[in-house]
């Protein structure tokens, strides 16, 4: 019984939406980071001056070395993902950080290097 009640929590917690919206603004020269999860019950909101931000690159996504998730890095050190993706090749996450390291003028964290057998 106990079980049962622990699975249903953690199966409707699963199916809740969750949205992670990042804005880049070049304008005011700041990051927007939006939170949104099971249908705005809860809400988190973040701004960042591109001053306040280290570094943007991208992370490995759940360590087997194939996927990789886009991120920020904050000047004290807190690594932010900003989308929500499951993660996504190294060259596609790559792409997506050299333009925003080009538009935004923000240092752009050193890349990993492709694995041999990611080069077929």
């Amino acid at each position: 019984m106990i079980f049962g009640v622990g699975f249903l929590c953690m199966s409707v917690g699963f199916a809740m939406p969750f949205v992670v919206t990042t804005v880049f603004d070049l304008r005011s020269r700041r990051i927007l980071h939006y939170v949104d999860a099971a249908w705005g019950w809860y809400k988190r909101r973040c701004s960042y001056a591109f001053t306040e931000v280290a570094d943007v690159g991208i992370k490995e996504y759940g360590g087997d070395g194939v996927t990789y998730m886009p991120v920020i890095v904050t000047a004290d050190g807190r690594i932010i993902q900003f989308s929500l993706d499951n993660g996504s090749t190294d060259s596609r996450c790559a792409n997506a950080i050299e333009a925003i390291s080009a538009a935004t003028g923000l240092h752009k964290l050193d890349l990993p290097r492709q694995r041999w057998w990611q080069l077929w």
